[in-house]
């Protein structure tokens, strides 16, 4: 019985030491299991959804709203510097943000034209993932270029095909256009048409407005001035591609108009820049500059003549006394010294025979063939002779040395000049020969005629007015007039040793001329008392024509008078 009283106690007291096992047990597997559910919570993986890629296109300086969802926080970068992120007036090159619905703004950074297309890619970084977002294409930009027409001071004028560059004539010859370039790309001048002067390096950069200092002129060349002309002035891009051409024309010479030069390139007419020839048949060239003729080794000389398409005829005049009146009259054949030859366009090849007698005029006359008459002759010349003027110049031939006492005093001067008078005759000399120590015309004025300066030494003894009458003046000359003076006087280098006011200046009388035996004409007088307290020096008077002369302060003749 005890026995079995103590397997009885054994078996409670192990069963319940089991039991307490057993629970161990439970709770360590509920603790592992809660440990181990607890585990795979934490390690379980969570996936975020992307935003499927955009394609974008943006053009150069545009905004683009874009919209997208977000999972997650985020974070925006972009693979090129030239496209930014914009909030408010701020840009960025990169972008974060919270979850949800997104709304961005993109813009170019770079203004600069972009003449070919580019490719840029926006990533979205989320829970350390990056994927692209949006594909941006920046469009190509078109090339632009445009020319303008400018002057200073004036606003600039587009030169389009509707509306080309005119080139328009003047009777100065001296054609040209202000011109200009703008466009949006670094350029250069490539080419200007043949009958234009070759501008040189003109260049500029990309802009939006028309740059003053990359402005320049377009000159017309003087051998095309007679003809109409069309062409293009054309523009490249730095390396010598993508042109651009801008018309260009020229309707050439009016009718009637004409230019006629000499070989030095001065215009020549009746009352300047007459052409010279020696005695013995050689060209004399005169140096406005140093006031001085030279005899050259040249038996011709060649005259320029532009008319429009250079059609033109010559005609060989003088001007004679007959029956007591100057008149026009064609040179005889027989009595010809001048010989013109017109074998090439637009050139006048002129030569002279040997002067045995006195000095003698010749006038060269060169219609454009719009005024050529149906019957050409002096009487027609002579009802026209002031319209004529123009297209007229003088060719003088001098007359042979004379030896003796008066051998080169000059005594009066020549037809379309001055005579000099007071108490008879005052000897004046050219100013191509007299001695002012190097001193040029230029350094008495800037107009005076070259061939019709003369200078007169003030004897130190006189005391009377000085009286000056011009031969080839018209009749009704008043050197004072009521509108306008017709003389101007002027210390040489702004001495003050004459005085030039007007109330020194009177219309004279002039004497008659003791050669000729003319009667008197209007005369410029200068006062005694001024010439009389005139200290040392040297005084320019000028004497013009009409009034036009005297607007343009272009005299007919001048004086110089110079008191020792």
């Amino acid at each position: 019985m005890r026995r079995l009283i103590n397997y009885y106690q054994n078996y409670k007291l192990k069963k319940n030491i089991d039991m307490k096992v057993l629970n161990f047990f439970r709770v360590a597997l509920c603790a592992l299991a809660v440990a181990f559910a607890c585990s795979c919570e934490e390690t379980k993986e969570v996936v975020i959804t992307f935003p499927e890629a955009t394609d974008v296109t943006i053009a150069n300086g545009e905004e683009v709203e874009l919209t997208f969802n977000a999972e997650a926080a985020w974070k925006l970068t972009v693979d090129k510097d030239w496209i930014v992120f914009v909030e408010g007036e701020d840009t960025f090159q990169q972008l974060t943000g919270t979850a949800g619905s997104q709304t961005i703004k993109i813009t170019t950074k770079d203004v600069t034209a972009i003449f070919e297309e580019e490719k840029a890619v926006i990533s979205i970084e989320m829970d350390s993932k990056v994927q692209p977002l949006y594909n941006i294409t920046r469009t190509a930009v078109a090339r632009l270029a445009k020319m303008f027409r400018y002057e200073y001071g004036e606003a600039p004028v587009e030169i389009t095909a509707a509306a080309p560059l005119n080139l328009e004539y003047n009777e100065f010859g001296d054609i040209f256009a202000g011109i200009a370039f703008m466009a949006n790309f670094d350029w250069k001048l490539n080419s200007v048409p043949e009958w234009i002067v070759e501008i040189g390096a003109l260049s500029g950069q990309a802009s939006e407005i028309v740059p003053t200092k990359a402005a320049a002129y377009a000159y017309l060349k003087q051998e095309a001035l007679a003809f109409e002309n069309t062409g293009n002035i054309t523009i490249t891009d730095m390396e010598g591609n993508n042109a651009f051409s801008f018309p260009v024309t020229y309707a050439g010479m009016p009718e009637g108009a004409i230019s006629i030069t000499n070989s030095m390139g001065r215009q020549i007419g009746l009352w300047n820049n007459t052409l010279q020839f020696s005695s013995d048949a050689y060209v004399v060239e005169y140096n406005q500059m140093l006031g001085e003729s030279t005899k050259t080794e040249e038996t011709s000389t060649e005259v320029t003549v532009l008319t429009k398409d250079l059609q033109y005829q010559v005609y060989v005049l003088e001007y004679k006394m007959i029956m007591d009146m100057d008149v026009w009259q064609d040179m005889d054949e027989e009595e010809k010294w001048i010989n013109v030859d017109t074998t090439t366009p637009g050139k006048l090849v002129i030569s002279v025979d040997q002067n045995e007698g006195e000095e003698r005029t010749a006038h060269i006359c060169v219609l454009p063939q719009s005024l050529v008459p149906e019957s050409f002759d002096s009487i027609w010349f002579n009802e026209n002779s002031n319209e004529l003027q123009s297209y007229t110049f003088a060719v003088k031939q001098e007359a042979p040395a004379v030896a003796g006492a008066d051998a080169g005093v000059v005594v009066a001067w020549t037809s379309w000049q001055c005579e000099l008078y007071f108490e008879g005759l005052i000897p004046c000399i050219p100013f191509s020969e007299y001695n002012f120590d190097g001193l040029t015309l230029m350094d008495f004025g800037y107009n005076l005629p070259a061939d019709n300066t003369y200078v007169y030494e003030l004897p130190e003894s006189y005391s009377g007015p000085l009286v000056i009458s011009p031969a080839g003046f018209p009749a009704e000359w008043y050197p004072r007039g009521a509108e306008v003076n017709l003389f101007r006087a002027t210390n040489a280098f702004g001495t003050t040793s004459f005085y030039t006011d007007a109330p020194n200046f009177s219309n004279g009388t002039a004497y008659e001329n003791p050669n000729t035996g003319a009667g008197a004409r209007c005369a410029l007088q200068y006062s005694a008392d001024a010439l009389a307290a005139a200290k040392p020096g040297k005084l320019v008077i000028e004497l013009y024509k009409d009034a036009d002369e005297a607007a343009t302060y272009r005299p007919s003749a001048a004086l110089i008078i110079v008191k020792k």
